[in-house]
């Protein structure tokens, strides 16, 4: 068995939140995983037992006209990307 010392996962799109009881099933399996998940929706509509599980969250929808590539982590200035542990 070989170790894995480079232990980060991006769940993104389509949109992962779709098949929620899923991704929150896998998330659980990923013990010691640094975990982030990239959302178009809000973060008040995201299940708290999901982000209990995992470690960033990018949230809002991508916006054409907000466009940025100067903001880390995200598409358009309206979408936040936090640190949730």
């Amino acid at each position: 068995k070989k170790e894995v010392y480079n232990k980060k996962i991006t769940f993104s799109g389509g949109e992962p939140l779709i098949q929620i009881a899923g991704l929150i099933e896998l998330v659980k399996m990923l013990d010691n995983f640094n975990i982030a998940v990239y959302t178009g929706h809000e973060l008040c509509d995201v299940s708290q037992e999901l982000l209990e599980c995992i470690n960033y969250i990018k949230t809002g929808s991508f916006k054409e006209e907000l466009k940025t590539t100067v903001k880390p982590f995200v598409g358009s200035t309206n979408q936040e990307f936090r640190r949730l542990r």
